[in-house]
């Protein structure tokens, strides 16, 4: 499953929590959930393709889902 992406903004040093839920499968399992920081959305996108970006951050963390909704 992906979804996304989800634009998000802010200023240097105005930095605070994400307040975010992101969509769970509709089966149990594990997922990763896959986060880029980046100058720009189009640096974000650019990153997520594989594409060399300067200055991007990339958090992946793995999610088990142990109950299906």
């Amino acid at each position: 499953m992906t979804a996304g992406p989800f634009a998000l903004s802010g200023g240097l040093g105005k930095e605070a929590p994400l307040e975010l839920t992101v969509p769970m499968p509709e089966t149990a399992g594990t997922v990763e959930v896959v986060a880029v920081f980046a100058g720009s959305p189009t640096e974000s996108l650019s990153t997520l393709r594989g594409e060399q970006t300067e200055g991007t951050v990339v958090l992946k963390q793995s999610v088990r889902v142990e109950e299906a909704p």
